[in-house]
């Protein structure tokens, strides 16, 4: 999945990438939709051949990837919390349960990116799944 666009190596007590480099590496090597200035939207193909919505989006200190997995007025909370083995917290956002995983900045490259919001994607889907639903993210 990884194209030619490096992110710099990090040199010691330096600031490896920005919020704008990760965004740019990100656009320039993955199919993406902008949702805003800070956030874009990827749908991850996976190997059962279902996909997987995610959102990235960056802030000064760190990477931000959500995931849905369920529409709140579909599945109470208790089950998805109950149903959630991955190491991914969960979050709502815009009515809809997500998995959700943060990483700094400071020390990110290229690899951490994509494992961010592929392994993201794979529990992600693996949860709405394990809830019973389709593929409606």
């Amino acid at each position: 999945m990884l194209g030619t666009t490096k992110i710099a190596h990090k040199k010691i007590g330096e600031i490896m990438a920005t919020s704008q480099n990760v965004l740019e590496f990100i656009m320039a090597n993955y199919k993406h939709e902008k949702v805003s200035e800070t956030v874009l939207q990827i749908q991850v193909p996976l190997p059962s051949g279902r996909t997987q919505m995610v959102y990235v989006g960056a802030t000064d200190d760190e990477l931000q990837v959500t995931s849905p997995v369920a529409w709140q007025e579909n599945v109470g909370a208790d089950k998805v919390l109950a149903t959630n083995t991955s190491m991914f917290g969960i979050v709502t956002i815009n009515g809809a349960f997500a998995l959700k995983h943060n990483t700094f900045l400071a020390d990110i490259d290229e690899s951490e990116i994509e494992k961010a919001f592929v392994v993201l994607a794979v529990h992600a889907d693996d949860l709405e799944s394990a809830l019973g639903f389709d593929d409606q993210f």
